[in-house]
């Protein structure tokens, strides 16, 4: 059983596209490192860097299927590009929060940790639906 507040790779989460999958999985890692970094306090360093690798990880995988969608004409791309713009602006207020002074580190864990929930939850839904919706498409798009 995964601890509360990670989120473990499934099957379903498959999308056939190596290179989707592979920034799923890395993003899911990072998550996770991000929930344990602030389950264990370490707002020094640790949580700043892998703040700033998810950053990466959803900066560039955002991209990379937004402009899969694009290319393909996905027929959901106002929907896919609004879903990922839920997550930026979440990403985005973590990271405000965490930059606070070392100072409010405790008050702001609460926070953090829901911010990091609802980011949890967000991508564990998206992939089973969104994601899902657009991996079936392209697959069909791509036998042709």
């Amino acid at each position: 059983m995964e601890p509360i507040g990670t989120i473990e790779w499934q099957k379903e989460y498959e999308s056939g596209i190596e290179e989707i999958d592979q920034q799923h999985k890395d993003i899911i890692n990072t998550l996770n490192e991000i929930y344990f970094a602030i389950e264990n306090r370490e707002f020094q360093g640790k949580l700043s860097e892998l703040l700033d690798a998810f950053d990466f990880y959803v900066t560039i995988h955002l991209n990379t299927e937004e402009n899969y969608a694009e290319k393909y004409d996905f027929p959901k791309i106002i929907e896919l590009k609004e879903s990922h713009e839920y997550l930026r602006s979440t990403y985005k207020h973590l990271q405000f929060i965490h930059k606070g002074s070392e100072k409010e580190c405790i008050s702001r864990i609460p926070y953090i940790f829901h911010l990091h929930s609802v980011m949890r939850e967000w991508l564990g839904y998206h992939l089973v639906t969104l994601d899902k919706e657009l991996f079936d498409f392209l697959r069909e798009k791509l036998k042709e």
